[in-house]
């Protein structure tokens, strides 16, 4: 039984991936763990570790995780590297997304990806905000 190497084919476009459900021979020439991720759902804090660590190893030359965790620990990739944002830290990229984007080129699943994205900041922003009122 022989082995092959295969890979989704990818596309990218206007700064976004988009995975085109065919599957070709070879192996893709870089990671879109990060992409993939994010279409799972995965917390905007665990994306930006993640796309923190994939570009530091990326300039290190380190594109296999033996070579990563011969360099590292576990704890050491898990840990975050800094504070979680505050609610107005994690609006602000998000706003500026928005503004950055054809509106009228946007899915209907991006357009519900934003907005969830921009509930669930919000819901941040207001906890911050009665917190801070109660002090």
């Amino acid at each position: 039984v022989g082995v092959k190497a295969l890979t989704v084919e990818v596309k990218e476009w206007e700064g976004e991936v988009v995975f085109l459900h065919r599957v070709v021979e070879g192996a893709s020439s870089r990671s879109y763990g990060v992409h993939v991720a994010r279409l799972a759902g995965l917390p905007d804090r665990v994306l930006s570790r993640a796309r923190e660590l994939l570009a530091r190893w990326e300039a290190r030359g380190e594109r296999r995780l033996r070579d990563v965790l011969a360099r590292e620990s576990l704890p050491g990739l898990f840990a975050s590297a800094s504070p979680p944002a505050s609610g107005v830290d994690r609006l602000m990229p998000l706003l500026e997304r928005i503004r950055d984007r054809r509106l009228e080129g946007l899915t209907l699943a991006e357009i519900q990806e934003i907005l969830q994205e921009l509930k669930e900041v919000s819901q941040h922003v207001f906890a911050e905000v009665r917190s801070s009122s109660r002090e």
